[in-house]
């Protein structure tokens, strides 16, 4: 496994602890405490998540780049992986949003169920390291 492999994985294996941490606190806190989970998941995003997930995509981008001939499955995990960064992306969007219109009730609830709904793009990130981790590694 080359250094880059290594690096990718280690930034995916971060990726995926920012996205647990951040689900517990989509859903562990009620509809009481959503100010609060606004204030968490915006730092989280801020601090963390955003600067890994460019590190992901930078990294995929140059691991590909070496591949002479990308196959089908390839693409399909270039796909997979691109699903799930645009939707982490579009996430952290609606997190900003939703920090920045915490004072507005209506606002806040809209992106909070906005926020709650781009957890779909986890089943194809996971799908894109399953085949990563079978086929290309």
């Amino acid at each position: 496994m080359s250094l880059l492999h290594a690096f990718h994985l280690g930034v995916l294996s971060i990726w995926f602890g920012l996205v647990i941490a951040e689900t517990a606190i989509e859903f562990v806190l009620k509809d009481d405490q959503i100010a609060a989970k606004a204030k968490l998941h915006f730092w989280i995003d801020v601090c963390a998540e955003i600067p890994v997930v460019l590190a992901v995509l930078v990294s995929g981008i140059l691991l590909a780049r070496a591949v002479p001939v990308l196959t089908s499955l390839h693409w399909i995990k270039i796909g997979l992986a691109l699903f799930a960064i645009a939707d982490n992306l579009f996430c952290a969007v609606m997190v900003q949003l939703r920090y920045f219109k915490r004072a507005d009730g209506g606002a806040l609830k809209r992106y909070d169920t906005l926020v709650r709904w781009t957890f779909v793009g986890v089943p194809a990130g996971l799908g894109a390291l399953a085949i990563g981790l079978v086929w290309f590694t």
